[in-house]
């Protein structure tokens, strides 16, 4: 199953023409969106400085990136403070989600790996930054609220028709995610995206890492391939796995999103969850309100949001 399946969208996008060609590769190496003291908003390079889960942002340094960082953009000399880190793509033109993705997550939910990937889509207004609240709001409060650790990744330029073998090189960076979905909605309407549509439903962050400086990124073995990945809930581990185990790869999903429509710079794709969502659970596990939810992959970081339930009247 696993190596048919991961293998199956191989020939996507041949004998068509890229809509752009050449590199994205960036100056930049860890991207940060941030405030600096001085009250404005600006993006900077860590450079080698880690985000991690303890890390506090107050203390941490980047060199300002002048023009547009999706394209390159150019690191200068200019050292400055970071106030308050930002979502990294703060209104992504469209945030395309891939369902059942991980092999060991579709087998936790007792359901066929898919022959082609499953597809829903994401609002940019669903988008928050690291140390954002996680907003529940009324109509979702009682629906089962979970989790689900991500790998995100952010296309640079447009590209359309693009094939597997070129898919990379529209990649500007990648980033940690949470798909926040209220499963009862979820089961409850065919079309997945209001469960997950809700403002502040996609947290991304804490930075924007470019992938040439994660060299097992598109390795497939399931050991020691591909990136960890780990969720934490009020500091115990719930999910925790490698991207090495996604049924479909990111250059496969690229290729395939592709193929007759242009995905525009800014475009976030989030390429799905391992196993041990809440909804897999017995007893299922929900969010709640206070909760503290950290995303953590292997040379991008820690992604920190806690869970508030939205007061109305």
């Amino acid at each position: 199953m696993g190596g048919f399946m991961r293998c199956s969208l191989k020939s996507y996008g041949r004998g068509f023409r890229s809509y752009t060609s050449g590199s994205t590769k960036p100056t930049w190496s860890r991207l940060v969106r941030f405030v600096e003291p001085g009250g404005k908003t600006v993006y900077g390079d860590l450079g080698a400085e880690e985000a991690g889960e303890n890390a506090n942002p107050s203390k941490m340094t980047a060199r300002i990136v002048e023009g547009d960082p999706l394209e390159g953009g150019k690191v200068t000399d200019r050292v400055v403070a970071v106030q308050k880190l930002l979502c990294p793509i703060p209104r992504p033109p469209i945030v395309l989600g891939i369902g059942l993705n991980y092999a060991k997550h579709a087998k936790e939910l007792n359901t066929p790996a898919p022959k082609t990937p499953i597809l829903f889509t994401k609002p940019g207004t669903s988008v928050t930054g690291p140390g954002s609240p996680i907003v529940i709001p009324d109509v979702a409060q009682d629906a089962e609220c979970d989790y689900e650790a991500e790998l995100a990744v952010v296309i640079g330029k447009p590209c359309r028709n693009v094939s597997r073998e070129d898919a990379m090189q529209f990649v500007s960076g990648v980033t940690c995610a949470n798909d926040v979905t209220a499963r009862t909605w979820q089961r409850n309407i065919s079309q997945w995206c209001f469960a997950k549509s809700f403002d502040t439903f996609c947290p991304l962050g804490p930075v924007l890492v470019a992938p040439h400086l994660l060299p097992t990124l598109n390795v497939r073995d399931s050991q020691t391939g591909g990136l960890a990945i780990s969720l934490k809930l009020n500091g115990k581990t719930m999910q925790s796995s490698r991207t090495a185990d996604m049924i479909f790869d990111i250059p496969s999903l690229i290729s395939f999103l592709s193929q007759g429509t242009t995905l525009l710079p800014g475009t976030v794709i989030l390429t799905g969850t391992p196993a041990g969502v809440g909804t897999g659970r017995n007893p299922k596990v929900t969010l709640q309100d206070g909760d503290r939810v950290s995303v953590q992959i292997e040379g991008i970081g820690s992604l920190v949001n806690r869970v508030e339930f939205e007061r109305v009247g």
